[in-house]
């Protein structure tokens, strides 16, 4: 994993559980809600801003959330 995550990764993360339309309206709402649209990628504390709030959604979008908080976390800054 290098310092940066981009959107397509976040993505594609998780729209192996909920497909890709699904997976890309919630991370954009997500990002918008954060104050990070219109982004292609993100450092460790965006990546992070992203998932947490990600992972309070629960269910599978949170357990996917948390397994990529935890990877983000290796990220040098």
């Amino acid at each position: 994993m290098g310092d940066k995550l981009t959107k397509s990764e976040m993505i594609n993360k998780f729209s192996e559980t909920v497909g890709m339309e699904k997976a890309t309206d919630l991370f954009e709402e997500t990002c918008h809600t954060a104050g990070l649209e219109n982004r292609q990628e993100f450092n460790k504390s965006e990546a992070l801003k992203i998932l947490d709030m990600l992972r309070q959604k629960g269910g599978m979008i949170g357990i996917i959330a948390g397994f990529m908080a935890s990877e983000a976390h290796l990220m040098s800054e």
